[in-house]
């Protein structure tokens, strides 16, 4: 094939070809090491009901809005 190159760059997972019973090729990742080598985010994303309820929506999970009649169903 002759499109992949060995990476020598600090952030990488080993990647391999495999090739299964019936002959089809499977692109495996071990992203293990990788991801040992991550920080996980010290501030993760606030969620979306807190957020909604901070602007005075309702927490229903759903956000309505209005449509004119002729507009066809909302």
């Amino acid at each position: 094939m002759g499109k992949m190159r060995p990476n020598t760059l600090e952030y990488v997972c080993k990647v391999t070809l495999l090739i299964k019973k019936d002959g089809s090729r499977l692109f495996y990742g071990n992203y293990r090491p990788l991801n040992m080598q991550t920080q996980k985010d010290a501030y993760p994303m606030p969620l979306i009901e807190d957020v909604l309820s901070q602007f005075g929506f309702a927490n229903s999970g759903f956000l309505h809005s209005t449509c004119k009649e002729d507009f066809g169903k909302c």
